[in-house]
């Protein structure tokens, strides 16, 4: 017997596992995965990453699912520019910031869920002189600080097409969970989703309060948006703005029923404007 680890391959959680045991059910999700699979998951992207004072910088590995590191709370612009090779990203709790152009290109992936996007983990503040052992350690910590210090002020959680020209991407999940969370103001640059054409299922959480006009324009006609400030921001998608001239559902384009509460024939939503 040895004990491995491996990473869930429906959640991404990393769980200490015995490599003789085929396959392995996930504490943190209830799923069952192959050991192999879990294995691979675990170390094919460990490694291959280029981060600097908690920004992925940029992406060396080779395998077509990435598995982000705990470590990481920015990405940065251009880190996965054209990887069309990848097709799944797994991104931690920790990351609340993606740069501009970041995922620019990446025609082959599929699924996008951000658990907490412009949200401040629950991370310990780390003392400014740690892990500096030279001058040009220390400038490189101060212009780090600065850096990071300008891009707050511009107030973007997502920069300009950071999945732009995504084609393959079809299912985005942004923040959802965190219902109730408002710690940042969060802020997504209205060309983030630029391009991305096959995209038909959307889901935001609470914490998103606001959307830019036209950020959801490339999304398919049939595109389920489950949002509930969706009808504060209709303009955030042309679908949107389409249905809400024809007295639809803003959420999926359903008719309504019932002749005091509205109810929506397809989702079960009810009218609220």
């Amino acid at each position: 017997m040895a004990l491995i680890q491996a990473k869930c391959t429906s959640c991404g959680e990393v769980l200490t596992v015995d490599s003789d045991v085929k396959s392995w059910k996930c504490r943190y999700c209830g799923a069952s995965f192959l050991t192999d699979d879990g294995l691979h998951r675990y170390n094919g992207t460990e490694g291959s990453f280029v981060i600097q004072n908690g920004t992925l910088i940029s992406y060396t590995g080779s395998s077509a699912e990435v598995n982000i590191p705990d470590s990481v709370r920015f990405i940065g612009e251009r880190a996965f520019e054209n990887r069309t090779d990848i097709t799944y990203v797994y991104f931690p709790d920790s990351v609340t910031r993606i740069g501009a152009y970041a995922f620019l290109g990446c025609t082959g992936l599929t699924r996008v869920d951000i658990p907490r996007l412009g949200l401040s983990g629950d991370r310990p503040k780390q003392n400014f002189l740690t892990g500096i052992n030279s001058l040009d350690g220390l400038i490189d910590r101060v212009l780090s600080r600065v850096n990071q210090a300008l891009d707050v002020e511009k107030g973007l959680s997502m920069g300009k097409y950071a999945f732009g020209g995504c084609t393959g991407l079809s299912a985005l999940e942004l923040n959802v969970g965190t219902e109730g969370v408002r710690d940042k103001t969060i802020g997504i640059a209205p060309t983030a989703f630029s391009g991305c054409s096959s995209l038909s299922s959307i889901s935001l959480g609470r914490s998103i309060t606001k959307l830019p006009d036209g950020i959801f324009d490339s999304c398919t006609d049939s595109v389920v948006i489950d949002w509930i400030a969706l009808s504060l921001f209709p303009n955030c998608s042309s679908v949107v703005k389409r249905r809400r001239e024809k007295g639809r559902c803003l959420s999926c384009g359903g008719s309504f029923k019932g002749l005091f509460t509205r109810k929506c024939r397809e989702c079960g939503r009810i009218k609220r404007y």
